[in-house]
């Protein structure tokens, strides 16, 4: 089953005003929305069976966004549930990333500490370049 959020926003958009409340008065259950109208009461038809009546109807925007809503949880569920698995896991990567950055220009600080302390390597005319070059592969990893 895939989601039609934006029929579901649609139907939100022309239902009552939300939230929703379940009140209750005498021996009836009725849901009324913010403003206090009628979304949907109890009653008994003329021919003596239950029934429930939707502002809009059965198939007015109330009652399909009722019905819809309820049958899509289990969908957006799983959805919430896998971003949030995706997000922790990017978080994860996120963090070796940063600690592997630092082990590197760990690294290569001490490549570059190293090579001005050996033996005549300091002397030798390349070497500026070379350790221009190492600082500036260092900048850019920052």
């Amino acid at each position: 089953m895939t989601i039609n959020t934006r029929h579901l926003r649609e139907l939100i958009h022309r239902a009552r005003p939300l939230p929703l409340v379940l009140a209750t008065r005498n021996s009836w259950c009725q849901i009324v929305a913010a403003d206090h109208t009628l979304v949907c009461t109890p009653c008994i038809q003329p021919d003596g069976h239950p029934d429930l009546l939707f502002a809009g109807g059965a198939e007015g925007p109330n009652a399909m966004l009722m019905i819809e809503a309820v049958n899509a949880l289990p969908e957006l569920l799983d959805a919430l549930a896998e971003a949030s698995a995706r997000a922790f896991q990017a978080d994860m990567v996120a963090e070796a990333a940063v600690e592997d950055n630092k082990r590197l220009r760990a690294a290569l600080a001490g490549m570059i500490g190293y090579s001005e302390q050996s033996c005549g390597v300091a002397d030798d005319p390349d070497f500026p370049e070379y350790q221009a070059a190492l600082r500036a592969m260092e900048a850019k990893s920052a």
